[in-house]
């Protein structure tokens, strides 16, 4: 198993819409999560998911509304080392 951090940063810097993200995890079974704005602190959105391995995650297909940005990070240093996934057309890889 991993634990993988995901980070995202909305494209409203006001924060009046929720957001919508939606990702199939490696059982096949389909994952959202609705956010509203209180739950953001400055603008990024921090969630942490655990995934069977590091291939499975890349592997996802990911599904955001109203995302800017999004950074993905593995813990597992000692396995993965850092990872910057750069697999992901409908957003912009940032760093925190």
């Amino acid at each position: 198993m991993i634990n993988v951090a995901l980070a995202m940063r909305t494209k409203n810097t006001k924060f009046e819409q929720a957001e919508n993200i939606v990702f199939m995890d490696t059982n096949n079974i389909i994952h959202t999560y609705r956010i509203n704005h209180k739950e953001y602190d400055k603008g990024w959105l921090l969630l942490d998911i655990l995934f069977d391995n590091l291939e499975a995650f890349k592997k996802i297909e990911w599904s955001f509304e109203n995302v800017a940005s999004v950074y993905f990070e593995s813990y597992d240093n000692e396995l993965f080392g850092l990872e910057r996934l750069q697999s992901f057309d409908v957003v912009e890889i940032v760093e925190l």
